[in-house]
């Protein structure tokens, strides 16, 4: 059976699909994103499309390469247009959500970190990358309560209040009360409580006074001092005159710092006050003066007075300090024998008339501190 089969060769033709390249680059505008960019694309090739960082997308975000209908859905289609930045605003305006960037469509709100809010309360970012707010916002601060009034704490912007003035106090405009509006910090118009006598005074920085009080009637008198161990110089009363002023001028009134009683190496020097005539005084007053002598009669060398002036001594009188000095015994057997010269004298030094009495030295001579220069003394012969 086998012998009469006939075998017939069969050719078999494998057709193999061939694969088109059925689509070119799509267009696209302005900063669209391909995940691929190919200058051709295979049959059925899926496209991602996207935007550059800071642009917000449009439009499909894929597209498939169709071999008889190309691309789709269209990425020419696809628009990325800038996204918005940050809200330019007031610096006291919050913007919530606070981001970077924001999309197109994206929604902003507006508050204030004090004060109270104007314009708009809410923003949107729009095409070209720019905001849609209908009114720019802003901060309007609000009012404090005048000063010397009835008012308390801070009133909002455009608040309408009624003031009047403090005990004490008066309006600038004569008025017992004004109605007043609040207008971004400010009152319209303006509140102002003045003093209906004066204002405590100003003193200088070492000066105190008393009755202290917020205000003072006219013809109110108050008592300047001063502080610590000073010495008051100038008026130590002042009044309100008529004309809300101090009178005489607490400013004139000098506080001097007092001096105290001085002292030198020389013990002998015995310091006097001028005011008083005493030596026993604690310390002197500023314009105090004081005289310098010594015990025993002995002679003042050097400054003889001294004034106090703001704490310290003024010596222009005759040098830097006083010191004492002895005085002279005329020497024996002379013509002024027993008599007292003060240091510094001069003297012509004769002696006594009498037989075998001679001079040693002089005949002038000058008395420095208790001995006589040039040394003079008058003798017998018979005893030299």
């Amino acid at each position: 059976m086998w012998e009469s089969l006939v075998f017939i060769p069969l050719l078999v033709v494998t057709f193999v699909p061939e694969t088109f390249q059925a689509c070119t680059r799509p267009s696209t505008g302005d900063n669209v994103v391909l995940s691929a960019e190919l200058d051709s694309y295979y049959d059925y090739y899926y496209l991602e499309i996207s935007c550059d960082d800071g642009y917000t997308q449009s439009g499909a975000s894929y597209s498939y390469c169709y071999p008889s209908t190309g691309w789709d859905p269209d990425p020419s289609l696809v628009e990325c247009q800038a996204s918005c930045s940050l809200p330019k605003v007031d610096s006291d305006v919050i913007v919530e959500p606070e981001e970077t960037t924001y999309s197109i469509g994206e929604k902003v709100t507006f508050s204030c970190t004090s004060g109270t809010l104007t314009g708009s309360f809410e923003g949107t970012c729009g095409t070209n990358a720019t905001w849609i707010i209908e009114t720019n916002p802003s901060c309007l601060d609000g009012c404090l309560a005048p000063e010397s009034s009835n008012g308390t704490g801070t009133y909002e912007h455009t608040s309408t209040t009624t003031f009047a003035c403090d005990t004490g106090y008066q309006l600038s405009t004569g008025d017992f009360t004004i109605e007043a509006i609040c207008d971004d910090g400010s009152w319209s118009p303006d509140v102002e409580c003045t003093s209906s006598g004066c204002l405590p005074p100003t003193v200088p920085t070492n000066v105190m006074y008393a009755p202290e009080e917020s205000t003072y009637d006219e013809n109110s008198m108050i008592v300047l001092s001063c502080e610590g161990e000073t010495t008051p110089f100038g008026p130590e009363y002042s009044y309100c005159n008529s004309s809300k002023e101090w009178e005489p001028s607490p400013l004139l009134l000098n506080c001097y710092d007092k001096c105290e009683v001085p002292s030198f190496s020389d013990s002998d020097v015995i310091v006097t006050s001028d005011f008083t005539g005493s030596s026993d005084e604690s310390y002197y007053d500023h314009t105090d003066t004081v005289r310098f002598s010594c015990a025993g009669g002995l002679f003042v060398d050097g400054p003889w007075k001294a004034s106090c002036r703001n704490g310290a001594w003024s010596t222009n009188f005759g040098g830097d300090s006083p010191t004492c000095r002895a005085n002279c015994t005329a020497p024996s057997n002379t013509l002024i024998d027993g008599q007292m010269f003060k240091h510094g004298h001069g003297e012509v030094i004769e002696c006594v008339d009498e037989p075998g009495m001679v001079r040693l030295g002089g005949p002038k001579a000058f008395c420095i501190d208790g001995s006589w220069k040039p040394n003079v003394l008058c003798k017998y012969k018979t005893e030299l």
